[in-house]
């Protein structure tokens, strides 16, 4: 090695600068986002092909009608509402993200009530029993708002409060005296005059308006007939 090689090589090295230094580590990021990628990538396909396997296993299952899945992140549940669209299947989403999301699949004839998508949204499990419980509930709310027949009862009694007016005692005594008050409709028998019964007295009224209906018609013969012999005697 020649004089001016061992002087350049015993010199230091010129520093790296922030630009190098920064450009470095984005070079870094970047292989990372990349293999990161292909990981995901990899693990995508290998999920959408178990999940896809599992879905049309529900579907051949004749007995099955609901399939619930593990919580997961959004994009794995994302793959399972496409595959269950595609499917004609119908998928709800419950519980709280990045704790216990997760998806529910039904077979359309088994698609979930109003009522269960109502429980099942507040946390809850559904169950036959959990129907039962809603429908008695909703029966009872049902007659409450129901009015009653016989009314409100009243807050007053009015009894009491006009009893300096009317005597209580005077009040039972005349609800007790079925006694007959011939001024009025209520007759005995043995006192009535006409003792006609209902039919009769319609029969009496029937004939009489067929009587009346005779005679007018005799009265009109009879003034037709007056009237044709008056036109030909002039």
């Amino acid at each position: 090695m020649d004089l001016l090689g061992s002087i350049m090589n015993s010199m230091d090295k010129p520093p790296i600068t922030s630009t190098d230094a920064e450009r470095k580590r984005v070079k870094e990021r970047k292989l990372q986002m990349e293999k990161w990628k292909q990981h995901e990538d990899k693990r995508i396909l290998a999920f959408r092909a178990k999940m896809k396997a599992r879905i049309e296993s529900f579907i051949r299952d004749a007995d099955a009608g609901k399939l619930k899945f593990e919580p997961m992140q959004s994009v794995d549940r994302s793959i399972i509402r496409e595959i269950t669209d595609d499917a004609g299947l119908v998928a709800f989403s419950f519980g709280e993200e990045e704790v216990d999301r997760h998806v529910i699949v039904w077979k359309k004839e088994s698609a979930p009530s109003d009522d269960e998508l109502a429980v099942l949204r507040s946390g809850g499990e559904w169950s036959e029993e959990k129907s039962l419980e809603i429908k008695q509930k909703r029966e009872m709310e049902k007659e409450r708002r129901i009015p009653s027949k016989a009314g409100p009862a009243p807050k007053t009694n009015y009894q009491m409060k006009y009893s300096h007016l009317v005597s209580m005692e005077v009040g039972k005594t005349g609800a007790q005296d079925i006694s007959v008050n011939k001024q009025y409709g209520n007759v005995k028998l043995e006192n009535k005059q006409d003792r006609r019964t209902i039919e009769e007295t319609l029969a009496e009224r029937k004939a009489k308006r067929m009587r009346e209906s005779i005679d007018t018609e005799l009265a009109n013969d009879n003034q037709t007939k007056g009237t044709l012999a008056n036109e030909k005697a002039s």
